[in-house]
């Protein structure tokens, strides 16, 4: 019989102890492609509604989560997402339950603009926002410090639900959302992407959170959705 090294059973008494903490599964789904995300343009609090192949996206995600069990569905109360979370909603028979602090960012006058077009036009802002991003403000938008403030606000009533949830929100909120559970560093922000009509599946305890699944978009390649 092997010895045991020292530290061991500390050890796998933490481990042991950490997966007896109550868990709270939290699923993460973007909302499916607009037109603008198509033109590839940045799209904050627009209001676009979904393109026909994000209607797609939406009912495959729909369709994925089918088996899966929560109790409750959160959702930006912008059109992309309303309707993205629509089929999810029905399947599970739902009533989601719109948060407005899990909207998309204000990007001011970046509104509308494609990447190479804001590089253009404010090449030294631009600089700031992939560097420094907690201290970015959009030109006639908002910072990304309230930013952060009113989706952890909106995070602490969703997790103040003990049971398992689905939230249907952006890139941008659920980048925050995922970077604060898991506690990443802010920075981490444009460090990873979710595309849209992804999946994201958290595992959340008192004290920490585990990835199960990040930006998953297999259930987009069927029929040639993706």
């Amino acid at each position: 019989m092997s010895e045991a090294k020292p530290g061991s059973f500390k050890w796998m008494s933490g481990f042991f102890s950490f997966r007896l903490q109550e868990m709270k599964k939290i699923f993460l789904v973007r909302h499916g492609l607009t037109t603008l995300n198509e033109q590839r343009r940045y799209c904050g609090v627009s209001n676009a509604c979904l393109s026909s192949q994000g209607f797609k996206q939406a009912q495959s995600v729909a369709d994925l989560l089918g088996q899966e069990k929560f109790d409750s569905i959160y959702t930006s109360p912008l059109k992309r997402c309303l309707e993205t979370s629509k089929p999810i909603a029905q399947s599970h028979d739902i009533i989601a339950e719109p948060l407005t602090g899990l909207s998309e960012i204000n990007f001011g006058l970046w509104e509308g603009l494609t990447f190479e077009e804001i590089q253009t036009a404010y090449p030294d802002q631009m600089k700031v926002w992939f560097e420094k991003p907690d201290e970015f403000t959009f030109p006639k938008g908002e910072s990304v410090y309230d930013f952060r403030k009113r989706v952890m606000a909106s995070l602490d009533i969703i997790l103040t639900n003990q049971s398992d949830s689905l939230i249907v929100a952006h890139g941008g909120s659920l980048r925050i959302i995922i970077c604060h559970l898991c506690g990443w560093p802010r920075e981490s922000l444009h460090s990873f992407e979710l595309e849209p009509a992804s999946l994201t599946i958290l595992e959340h305890y008192e004290n920490s959170t585990v990835v199960r699944v990040l930006n998953e978009t297999c259930h987009l390649k069927n029929g040639g959705v993706n």
